[in-house]
């Protein structure tokens, strides 16, 4: 066999050597289930993750009856083609740096007697997990990690990014002749630049990361980019403790065209700030029709009056439907109040929780857990503590209040004059 370097033309071949050139190091990413530590390959080459059979019934004392059944219908095959025995399908709440990934599907592999597995770690993090722990990490890096990124993870996230790329159309540089500045652990805007070639007539541009890395392991994070701008801001994470300096004219990533669907209930649009910056509005479009199929929520109203005060109460409300819930889990969330409950004193709240029934038990537990996975409610640790309180709505689903009662009787509430009756009934005399 012909050597394709002088060191392959070599005749011998000793084992230190072979380790060396042909065993890579799997990158390795340790994660917690039910407060058990799990070393897990990080394998962005798979589409589902894993626990061997084994672990997962003696470390994290899983039952058959815990796993769902999916061999039937799907089919898993591994890269030699061959097919996958595996017993089913498991969800389970994972903790990655403190914070917590409810819901993970994970596959229960057959454990095999004549494979080794005592040095092999029991779990595979394939991208359906990965993806999600990038998202849940970069979205609490400020708030929760404080800024801080443990290494494992950010070569992890490097390697995700490297294997979620796409294919690069439209090249996007680093704006200005002078380098952009991205400090350590921290979040930045720079300017970036499209080619004046690319620009043409083009619809809304959706700007994601390209097939190079960035220096320092940075991370893009994906911008709409309006008709007709050459240059944009976008904002970069630097999940390393060093400074990074981005030159001049650096590819950055890709800019593909936008789709626009016309089912779509929100509309996009641009406002220009200043010179240099725009800012993206996403906003409810009006229903001024529903396609076939789908149920407007105003059908479900009775409008009373003659047929033209009809007309015009439902035109009012479908311009502002975007206001209205139309299902529970319709909720509503805004970041521009920040509330705080002023305390008479430092000592907290801090109550023991109330017993459940038990034949109420597991309808708790589940109507909890979905709480938790549309993300109403999320976990604490703080040192105030209210007891829950069991309620059933007036067509006998749970509903989950909380007796607050200790924590507002220590309450400092604010002083509001009501307005006096007696002037009140005088401004109305004669009216």
């Amino acid at each position: 066999m012909r050597g394709g370097t002088d060191g392959s033309k070599s005749g011998t071949l000793t084992k230190e050597r072979f380790l060396e050139r042909a065993v890579g190091k799997c990158p390795e990413v340790e994660i917690y289930i039910g407060g058990v530590a799990v070393r897990c390959l990080l394998d962005t080459g798979s589409n589902v993750s894993t626990l061997t059979e084994s672990f997962f019934k003696e470390h994290l004392h899983g039952e058959d009856t815990d796993i769902h059944c999916t061999t039937k219908w799907l089919k898993i095959t591994a890269a030699n083609r061959l097919p996958l025995p595996y017993l089913g399908y498991v969800e389970l709440d994972i903790q990655v740096m403190g914070l917590t990934v409810p819901g993970c599907g994970f596959l229960v592999i057959r454990d095999h007697d004549d494979v080794e597995t005592d040095t092999a770690p029991p779990g595979i993090l394939g991208m359906n997990i990965a993806q999600r722990c990038k998202q849940l990490i970069l979205a609490e890096f400020d708030n929760a990690l404080e800024g801080t990124l443990d290494n494992d993870w950010r070569a992890a996230f490097s390697r995700v990014q490297e294997a979620t790329l796409g294919e690069a159309n439209r090249m996007v540089r680093v704006a200005g002749t002078c380098k952009s500045y991205v400090p350590a652990a921290s979040v930045a805007t720079i300017q970036a630049r499209i080619p004046r070639e690319l620009m043409g007539n083009r619809d809304i541009g959706l700007f994601e990361p390209g097939n190079t890395p960035l220096p320092g392991g940075l991370i893009l994070v994906p911008t709409l980019v309006s008709p007709g701008s050459r240059v944009f801001p976008v904002q970069v994470v630097n999940l390393s403790p060093e400074d990074v300096w981005l030159p001049s004219k650096l590819k950055l990533g890709v800019l593909t065209q936008g789709h626009h669907i016309d089912s779509s209930s929100c509309e996009v649009k641009f406002q220009r700030i200043s010179a240099d910056h725009e800012e993206v509005i996403v906003s409810q479009r009006s229903m001024t029709g529903v396609e076939p199929g789908l149920q407007c929520p105003l059908e479900k109203v009775q409008i009373g009056g003659t047929p033209t005060q009809q007309a015009e109460l439902k035109a009012l409300l479908i311009e502002y439907l975007d206001v209205f819930a139309v299902c529970d889990d319709d909720l509503g969330y805004t970041e521009n109040v920040t509330h705080e409950i002023p305390v008479s004193d430092d000592v907290p709240v801090s109550q023991p929780y109330r017993r459940i029934p038990p034949n109420q038990l597991e309808e708790v537990k589940e109507h909890i857990s979905g709480l938790l996975k549309r993300g109403v409610i999320r976990e604490s640790s703080s040192s105030y503590a209210s007891p829950v309180v069991l309620v059933r709505k007036a067509d006998g689903n749970l509903r989950l209040c909380v007796d607050y009662r200790k924590l507002n009787s220590k309450t400092r509430r604010d002083a509001f004059p009501l307005p006096r009756i007696d002037e009140s009934l005088d401004a109305l005399s004669k009216a």
